[in-house]
């Protein structure tokens, strides 16, 4: 009930934690967060009150019941669902709990991802290079576009060339790992060792070889309940493998369904290839068409390093036109 006078009784704080009862005609003062007194149900700011003598005299032309007050049960009612199940725990999803009084939930962990670097001609960047070797950089990618992914936890570990210690690496990678990625050595040399120590391992070869450029090596397998990919060595390859097949075994391993981005959108230019193998080429998509770079072999970065997206032309297909649509995989950013 309006009143233009109502007399002031005392004052209510945040966190009050004593009833107070405001019988007709009287009005307390409250501050934010303080509980409402029975018999109230409005609040008026005070910037649209003035107070003389303990008296309250309301200036607000827009006065209805029940402004700034509020209800309680507004935010969610007792039994009512907060979240379904296998939802993604936002910034703001873990505040809404909170702030129900929830303080424990059972959540999907994310995973603790092993690399393993394999190769006697790799050099750290920043030493000098001597002759026959060249600089790591797939342990700098896979961990960048991990960390671009939100998965901070991992283990980088560098082996030469050698069956036994491979074998050992792996072995101590798969007891403290829940997933595990190798680079190189994954191919038919007489030094690639990567397929010799997962059979050690007992690991299940589940696939080894994909029709596809790059990365036609790739190795998968499972050690139990854990993804073991065998990436080869070629820097473009390893990135290839790791948006088109790792991104979506963590997607499985987390119950994430949007890490991977694919839309469809039309070439800039016309495409030829070969029959027989499914390309990934490094594109760039802007104004809704996608443009293929240049530098399209697996050792080269440097397109890569441009890139914003992998465009995916299947095996049996052998020219796209200009406006023709193809697949492509949006790379996080």
């Amino acid at each position: 009930k309006r009143q233009e006078h109502l007399k002031i009784k005392g004052e209510i704080p945040a966190g009050s934690n004593e009833p107070v009862t405001l019988e007709e005609n009287v009005a307390a003062r409250i501050f934010t967060g303080a509980p409402v007194p029975s018999g109230a149900d409005t609040v008026v700011m005070q910037e649209k009150v003035s107070v003389k003598d303990g008296y309250l005299a309301i200036n607000d032309e827009n006065l209805q019941l029940g402004n700034n007050v509020r209800v309680r049960g507004a935010e969610i009612k007792a039994g009512s669902l907060a979240l379904e199940k296998d939802c993604y725990l936002s910034a703001a999803a873990i505040g809404f709990l909170a702030g129900t009084g929830v303080s424990k939930v059972a959540v999907y962990s994310k995973p603790l991802v092993s690399i393993i670097v394999t190769g006697k001609e790799l050099q750290q960047p920043g030493k000098p290079l001597h002759y026959g070797q060249v600089y790591e950089s797939n342990s700098f990618s896979l961990a960048a576009a991990l960390k671009q992914l939100h998965f901070t936890d991992m283990r980088i570990t560098e082996v030469d060339d050698d069956p036994g210690k491979l074998k050992s690496v792996l072995k101590d990678a798969l007891l403290q790992s829940d997933m595990v990625l190798l680079t190189g050595g994954i191919s038919v040399g007489d030094y690639d060792y990567v397929l010799q120590a997962t059979t050690a391992c007992t690991v299940t070869n589940l696939f080894h070889k994909v029709k596809q450029k790059p990365g036609k090596p790739l190795f998968f397998g499972m050690k139990e309940k854990k993804p073991v990919f065998g990436l080869p060595g070629n820097p473009a390859s390893v990135l290839t493998c790791f948006y088109e097949y790792v991104v979506p075994a963590l997607e499985k391993l987390c119950n994430r369904k949007n890490l991977s981005k694919i839309i469809k959108a039309p070439l800039a230019k016309s495409f030829q290839k070969k029959a027989g193998l499914t390309h990934f080429l490094k594109g760039w998509y802007a104004n809704n068409r996608v443009t293929l770079l240049d530098a399209q072999e697996s050792y080269r970065l440097s397109s890569f390093a441009k890139a914003n997206c992998l465009v995916r032309i299947d095996e049996a297909i052998t020219s796209c036109e200009e406006g023709e649509m193809v697949a492509i995989n949006i790379l996080p950013i």
